[in-house]
């Protein structure tokens, strides 16, 4: 296994694979991506412009079926551009700090989805 699959399999959280609608933001732009898994300490944004690991990034989503907007600000931790090969390419953010209300709200969510999709 190659040191990036080794980094990113050890993860700490559950990752939840859905398709969500984000927008992003920072200083300079503002974009709409699509993620294909989210937990409760990140999320990955799949993108053929990732952002340079170590920029600081706006994002707000919604779940299905529920009416709370989030938005959590986190930090590119990893990319994977066309030439890296396997997997999507796009990048990995980290959540930033956030509150013990959306931090509840969000693991609610991601654990209530997630029964939906283990079998």
């Amino acid at each position: 296994m190659n040191a990036f699959k080794e980094k990113h399999n050890a993860r700490s959280s559950y990752r939840l694979p859905i398709e969500l609608l984000i927008e992003l933001k920072t200083n300079e732009q503002s974009s709409e991506e699509f993620c294909s898994n989210l937990s409760s300490s990140g999320i990955f944004v799949s993108t053929i412009q990732p952002q340079p690991i170590g920029s600081k990034i706006e994002l707000c989503f919604s779940l299905p079926h529920n009416h709370e907007k989030f938005s959590i600000e986190g930090e590119v931790v990893w990319i994977r551009t066309q030439s890296e090969g396997e997997g999507p390419f796009g990048m990995g953010i980290k959540f930033g700090e956030i509150s013990r209300e959306k931090a509840e709200s969000l693991n609610k969510a991601i654990n209530y989805y997630s029964s939906l999709v283990k079998t």
